[in-house]
């Protein structure tokens, strides 16, 4: 199995004639975790259910060894049973004393939940140095002070990085992204590439996050 990337666009405005971008690319690939979120054990099983025969019909294989479980509800028994579709395992939920590695490279969180996020960190962070709560945040953040990157910082660094890292990419990496560009580029109807005038300085991207 494998999927086709495709785009056509006009070098030249004022021509009929039509350049086209293809790539193939194998669907072949490793996936390395998947995270699901539910409200109930019910609705988690229907989605493992889904992921099971999907995974079948792809001839895809899932580690269940590494299967980790949290939960805000109070449970009767430690052990649980889950059923993922075409198999039954006895899962053992972590406690709210245990911590668990969350997948979020692809989550970008808006602007009112990181700043609910950066109010409670600085309300930690101010309790932790024993400091006044009436203490202004900028004391926090700037390179004068402590030095604290707020949750936006550290975010559109994150991006910007995985950004960087596709333009000096190489291989089939380096040629999805060309094909991104140019659709991206049409989209604006723009005569330049979206890179042109990106002007990121690399210590903005390097920096260390605190």
């Amino acid at each position: 199995m494998r999927y086709e990337i495709e785009h056509c666009f006009k070098s030249n405005v004022q021509s009929d004639q039509e350049e086209k971008l293809r790539i193939n690319v194998s669907s072949q690939s490793y996936m390395d975790n998947v995270m699901w979120i539910t409200k109930s054990k019910a609705q988690l099983e229907q989605i493992l259910k889904i992921a099971d025969e999907f995974n079948i019909m792809n001839n895809i294989q899932t580690n269940y060894d590494k299967f980790e479980m949290i939960t805000n509800k109070k449970l009767d028994k430690d052990i649980v049973e889950v059923n993922f579709g075409s198999s039954k395992r006895m899962i053992k939920p972590l406690t709210s004393k245990e911590s668990v590695r969350i997948l979020a490279q692809l989550l970008v969180w808006t602007n009112s939940q990181t700043e609910k996020l950066n109010s409670t960190c600085r309300y930690m962070f101010k309790r932790k140095a024993s400091l006044p709560l009436t203490t202004p945040n900028s004391i926090i953040h700037l390179s004068l002070g402590y030095a604290i990157k707020d949750i936006n910082t550290i975010q559109a660094q994150r991006q910007l990085s995985r950004l960087y890292n596709q333009v000096i990419s190489k291989g089939m990496m380096k040629d999805i992204f060309e094909i991104d560009c140019k659709q991206l580029q049409s989209e604006l109807l723009s005569n330049k590439s979206p890179l042109a005038t990106w002007n990121i300085s690399l210590k903005d991207l390097h920096q260390e996050i605190i």
